[in-house]
């Protein structure tokens, strides 16, 4: 008797060491189950299902005016049997042109081109205040302001692109400085049409090469030392001074009744000086 009870011991011993493993897998489930005095322990695995999606997408954008453009969209979704979660992520960030690119561009748009078509110009300045220039189409002829001469009308212009010369829109002759009445430095030559046949370097006649700066009309043309008639060539040759700045400035003079157009630069004494603006013709 005493013997099968100790076999009884040792048999409950060793059962109780098959059941109950040293090593518990994580995530699982314990279930202990107790009968009288003797107690087993039950280990269930539990698989928990689960499903993750990642979804990324990522672009980038460079265009060749230094604008970037980063669009990114990240997306994270897992789902499970106990649980649902979502985490979104979007970025848009646009970067503009550089202040250096700016500050360039800037630089080199405060001179106004030239206009492109025909335009009228307006006088400011003393008696020719809002007046227009008046001239004729004969080549060589002396343009005013407020002429009551018939034989006069109101001149539009445009620039030669190309060139940068001033030209009657009407008649299509180009204006030019003419030093036909200069006998000494100290009297401006008149703003006339141009006479093809005397017109260029050392002629009597002289382009006018002119821009508009903002709505100002500017002209440029050589200032000249005295003219002479030369018997060899039977023109008058009128000699640049290129030591000296260019004639730059608009000025007028009352001669019969009208006010003549001249071109010079600083304050020759008997005129008075002026400017001209553009406007639509």
């Amino acid at each position: 008797m005493r013997s099968n009870a100790l076999l009884l011991a040792v048999s409950l011993f060793s059962t109780g060491n098959v059941l109950a493993g040293p090593c518990k897998p994580q995530g699982s489930r314990q279930a202990s189950i107790s009968y009288g005095t003797t107690t087993a322990t039950v280990l269930e695995s539990t698989a928990l299902p689960l499903s993750e999606t990642i979804t990324s997408s990522d672009a980038l954008t460079t265009t060749s005016s230094d604008a970037t453009t980063i669009t990114g969209s990240d997306a994270l979704t897992t789902t499970g049997s106990d649980a649902t979660t979502t985490t979104l992520v979007s970025i848009d960030t646009t970067a503009l042109s550089s202040d250096a690119e700016s500050s360039a561009t800037a630089a080199t748009t405060t001179t106004a081109p030239a206009p492109q078509g025909t335009f009228a110009l307006r006088g400011a300045g003393g008696s020719v205040t809002n007046a227009q220039p008046q001239g004729s189409d004969q080549p060589g002829s002396i343009i005013f302001f407020n002429s009551a001469s018939s034989d006069f009308e109101i001149r539009h212009y445009n620039i030669e692109t190309t060139t940068g010369r001033l030209q009657d829109a009407i008649s299509g002759h180009y204006i030019c400085a003419y030093y036909g009445d200069v006998d000494k430095t100290t009297v401006p030559p008149y703003v006339a049409n141009c006479d093809p046949a005397s017109t260029g370097p050392d002629k009597i006649y002289k382009y006018l090469d002119c821009r508009v700066i903002g709505s100002r009309l500017s002209c440029t043309t050589p200032s000249t030392a005295l003219c002479y008639y030369d018997d060899a060539s039977r023109d008058y040759i009128c000699a640049s001074e290129p030591e000296n700045e260019a004639y730059n400035q608009f000025f007028y003079k009352d001669i019969g009744g009208a006010d003549a157009w001249y071109i010079s630069r600083g304050s020759p004494d008997g005129w008075t000086a002026m400017e001209l603006f553009v406007s639509a013709a």
